[in-house]
């Protein structure tokens, strides 16, 4: 049975490859099929559920997930109270939240935030170890292997192997598929490790052919920013390892990289630091302090020391307020936007509302900055982050609550190191507000966890 569902797979994945432009019809009939093997054999409803993050479509896969959650076996998981300045935090980040909200006229912005933070809540609560981490490894592979298939049949349509964009496996975005390709990389590792008592050395070694595989589809992919963050991360990773313990490895993590970022912005625009760099590199000069090249940078300098000042410092703007991809969404008058159904139909319902503070940047991606971006670093330019909207919309209560939070949630994972990693990315683009990048993270850190895990749950 098992092998007609991947090859079922298999073809239908192949087919969206070859024909972008019905690659939604494909994904419902993906949809559609994965409710026929939740009520023909509920023991592969972990193929399902992996198949969510996936699917090319972001809005077919929050579907898939509600047909999966609706459909399949569930367990009855069980959170560890609450404890009371964790729910002070919550109260203070949301009532700043509904006030903004009021006071910005940007009421939309808060409700449609809120609402994904609910999706993402029940996806995590959905996910929590139904996989074994042995059938999690091999349903891992099994769709590395659907990808290179995806990744062959968009050679054989474009008729080139020159990387770039056009290299999105079966996920439509080039940059997320890089990211799904560096997690598997990092999880086949680490899991792998944790998960035996054989050397590290001799795990990579039985899965040379799909380290091959996931290498080969990285370089088409052009992900080079995500795997200087791959090196990065796992360097930092390894000199916190040998400081700090285990338990507290993220926490102490996620609070350094804001800090830091604090700290390097404002380093890098003093006068004497400033002109020194531009001395240094052309590429330094041009992305960091030449105007129209550097929207990244002014985003940042700009959001981090002129808008987030005494209060908003404290508990910033508010959800879907400021950075978000919902802020984005509600500011369309100001920037540039695609002419997609989602857009169009945020256009055509609510009138365009948004944080002034934060028009200044959102106004930077114009039409002529998306049409010149292949003549300059898309990710060195792009000037959104999901790191800086959690700072802007969150504020230093946010940061401290959420890096608490996530600490404690995989503080018993084995694949930690994806949370360095992903923290990373967010620094150059929205991973975290998109539904299937911080899925498959979700999925991993909650299904490797040691047998002591935070989180109990009875069948």
């Amino acid at each position: 049975m098992e092998w007609l569902i991947w090859s079922l797979y298999g073809m239908l994945f192949a087919l969206g490859a070859l024909f972008p432009e019905k690659n939604s019809l494909i994904s419902l009939i993906i949809v559609c099929f994965n409710l026929v093997i939740l009520f023909v054999d509920r023991n592969k409803q972990d193929i399902v559920l992996f198949s969510s993050f996936v699917l090319g479509s972001e809005a077919i896969a929050i579907i898939n997930m509600a047909v999966y959650c609706v459909f399949s076996e569930k367990g009855i998981v069980r959170f560890n109270k609450i404890k009371s300045y964790q729910f002070f935090a919550i109260l203070v980040l949301t009532g700043n939240s509904i006030i903004c909200s009021f006071i910005y006229n940007t009421f939309w912005n808060c409700v449609f935030y809120i609402i994904y933070l609910l999706i993402l809540a029940i996806t995590a609560i959905s996910v929590y170890q139904k996989i074994e981490k042995r059938r999690l490894l091999e349903i891992t592979k099994k769709f590395v292997i659907i990808e290179l298939l995806a990744t062959l049949c968009i050679i054989l349509r474009i008729h080139s192997i020159i990387p770039g964009d056009a290299f999105y496996g079966t996920m439509g975005n080039a940059h997320f598929f890089g990211n799904w390709l560096i997690i598997v990389i990092f999880v086949l590792i680490y899991t792998n490790s944790n998960s035996s008592q054989v050397n590290l050395y001799k795990q990579t070694k039985e899965n040379i052919f799909y380290f091959i595989m996931l290498l080969l589809m990285l370089y088409l992919s052009d992900s080079k920013t995500l795997i200087l963050v791959m090196a990065l991360s796992a360097v930092i990773y390894f000199i916190i390892s040998r400081f700090v313990s285990d338990s507290k490895r993220i926490l102490v993590f996620l609070l350094t990289l804001c800090t830091g970022m604090f700290c390097f912005i404002g380093i890098i625009y003093i006068p004497e630091v400033r002109n020194h760099l531009k001395g240094l590199n052309k590429y330094i000069d041009l992305y960091v302090y030449t105007d129209g090249w550097n929207p990244k940078f002014e985003y940042f300098r700009g959001t981090l020391f002129d808008s987030l000042k005494g209060l908003r410092l404290l508990a910033g703007y508010g959800f879907g307020q400021y950075g978000s991809r919902v802020a984005n969404a509600f500011a369309y008058s100001e920037m540039w936007r695609a002419d997609n159904f989602i857009n169009n139909f945020i256009s055509s319902i609510f009138n365009p509302h948004f944080v002034p503070q934060f028009a200044q940047y959102v106004s930077m991606y114009t039409e002529e900055f998306v049409s010149g971006i292949r003549w300059r670093s898309a990710i060195l330019s792009y000037p959104f982050s999901s790191l800086i909207a959690l700072i802007g919309e969150t504020g230093i209560i946010g940061v401290i609550l959420f890096s608490n939070f996530i600490n404690k949630l995989a503080r018993n994972s084995v694949s930690k190191i994806i949370i360095f990693y992903f923290a990373v990315a967010c620094i150059f683009d929205i991973y975290f507000d998109n539904y299937q990048c911080i899925g498959i993270v979700i999925l991993y850190i909650l299904n490797t966890y040691k047998e002591d895990g935070y989180i109990s749950q009875k069948y």
